[in-house]
């Protein structure tokens, strides 16, 4: 008498082999959806940035007279050619006269540092450098995506 079908251990190692590749699928799309996410708020956080930052450097490169100096806690002030702007954290959100960054979700802002530092050349040349930096963090990417701004004011 000829038997046909599968048997019961047959059928058992055919349900781990499928559930096995089942989970390693899964675990897989688990962390390309992670690696995806992780990548987008990176790109949100470069562009905003770098669009926040390029607005403050074009006035600081536009403007003959320069000055910036520290307005309170996290707020310093530049008078640019005489009209005053103020570079401010509200709210966990940054702004810059009439511009406000958009906050990418997860995203925290960090205390406004500004450093005055005189510099002396070898020609006798005297200027100032002027730094400024906001450190800008995210709880899913671990580096810091913040504004570093260095002047000189000759």
């Amino acid at each position: 008498m000829s038997k046909k079908g599968f048997t019961i251990v047959e059928t058992m190692a055919t349900f781990l082999l499928i559930s096995t590749v089942s989970v390693l699928l899964f675990e897989l799309f688990v962390s390309l959806q992670q690696m995806y996410n992780r990548g987008e708020i990176q790109t949100r956080l470069l562009i905003n940035t770098a669009n926040f930052q390029r607005r403050i450097e074009q006035d600081l490169a536009n403007s003959s007279q320069v000055t910036i100096e520290n307005c309170g806690t996290n707020c310093v002030k530049f008078t640019l050619d005489g009209l005053e702007k103020n570079l401010k954290i509200e709210n966990n959100n940054l702004i810059y006269d009439n511009y406000a960054m958009e906050n990418v979700s997860g995203s925290k802002l960090g205390n406004i540092t500004y450093k005055s530092t005189p510099a002396s050349f070898s020609d006798g040349g005297n200027a100032t450098i002027e730094s400024i930096n906001i450190p800008i963090t995210n709880k899913i990417v671990s580096k810091d995506f913040g504004i570093h701004i260095i002047h000189q004011i000759t």
